[in-house]
């Protein structure tokens, strides 16, 4: 981010003096003469390097035909100008170094474009104003971001970029409604009707957060960041729950997947939640990632039924049969099905058709 010092710069009664001789076809040493002061003299004040004086005045208002009083508010109106300009410029330098202490957390550009894009052409003091009403301190978003973190460890993942997006995320959800009141009882319920959605992927996201928003869950998509290979976030703020997801890939079993990951952090670890768990690529699988990963697999397809999946050759087209047959008995989503086969083989490598995005 670029310093915006500088960014007034009041001009010079010469200035304007030198504009009224192109516009009248005066040349200055002629200007001079009529003066009957020296062109040295006279040119020191079209640069702007020397002042308005009252003796000045009166000859420029002869000369010209112009009052006196003119170049005496011109001068009186610079002098303010620059008082305001040097506390102005000083501000924006400490707020340009308020600012390089928030770029080492985060992405400040990247930040402001996502959520108060007006204020990247704004004066540094304005956004660091911003900033610290949404954060308090530089401080505040490192040891904030620490409690993410601090059950993973970041492989191959930039920090900053997580941050960043968390931030971005923090804001959607202090921005987002919902019409219920979450109620921990009702957990085998929600999770029914969730992926009962899933299975059918019809107009998926927007019933997701309607149905969530009913039981008192925040659900909101945010756009990832480069750098940043989130999948899905999970967070209690003012006591209400959220659920932020990517949609890193355009697919229904990766979508349903993360979902019930996050699902299952609201259910089984509510006390983290108040610092947040984010699932991203590189993070290490603790307890809590394995049992959400554990709830989001038996939930979108119960062990009970899953035990029942025939065994397969590893070979794209007898998993695909397979996992259509199976599908079709169940009434399940068969890439959700294929999903599920990938995620406890490790294969992956399917030929992929439209019922696999997210409808």
């Amino acid at each position: 981010m670029g310093t915006r010092n500088n960014i007034y710069n009041p001009i010079p009664a010469g200035y304007a003096l030198k504009d009224i001789l192109r516009e009248r076809g005066i040349k200055q040493k002629d200007l001079a003469k009529q003066m009957g002061i020296q062109a040295s003299h006279l040119s020191e004040f079209i640069k702007g390097k020397t002042r308005v004086t009252p003796e000045l005045a009166e000859l420029l208002s002869k000369a010209l035909n112009m009052s006196a009083g003119f170049w005496l508010k011109f001068q009186a109106n610079y002098d303010e100008d620059m008082i305001y300009t040097k506390n102005l410029n000083e501000e924006e330098l400490a707020a340009a170094n308020r600012i390089s202490s928030y770029e080492k957390v985060i992405n400040v550009n990247l930040f402001l474009k996502r959520t108060c894009e007006y204020l990247l052409d704004a004066l540094y003091v304005d956004i660091v104003e911003y900033l610290d009403d949404i954060f308090g301190s530089p401080e505040k978003v490192q040891l904030n971001a620490n409690g993410l973190f601090r059950k993973s460890q970041l492989t191959g993942t930039d920090k900053i970029a997580i941050q960043t997006w968390v931030a971005i995320a923090n804001c959607e959800i202090k921005k987002a409604q919902v019409d219920g009141i979450f109620d921990p009882t009702k957990e085998m319920e929600i999770s029914r009707e969730i992926t009962s959605i899933l299975h059918q992927n019809i107009n998926t996201i927007e019933r997701v957060k309607e149905l969530l928003s009913l039981y008192g869950i925040k659900f909101i998509i945010v756009e990832k960041v480069d750098k940043a290979s989130i999948d899905g976030y999970s967070v209690i703020m003012d006591n209400i729950p959220a659920i932020v997801l990517t949609k890193r890939y355009d697919r229904i079993d990766n979508f349903a997947f993360s979902l019930m990951h996050e699902l299952g952090h609201i259910f089984l670890h509510w006390d983290y939640l108040k610092e947040g768990l984010i699932s991203y690529d590189g993070a290490v699988l603790n307890r809590e990632e394995t049992e959400a990963n554990k709830y989001a697999a038996s939930a979108l397809i119960a062990d009970s039924i899953w035990n029942k999946m025939p065994e397969s050759k590893i070979t794209p087209s007898h998993i695909l049969s397979t996992a259509i047959a199976f599908a079709k008995q169940y009434n399940f989503n068969k890439w959700i099905v294929i999903g599920r086969i990938s995620y406890e083989t490790g294969f992956y490598k399917y030929r992929n058709d439209k019922l696999r995005l997210i409808s």
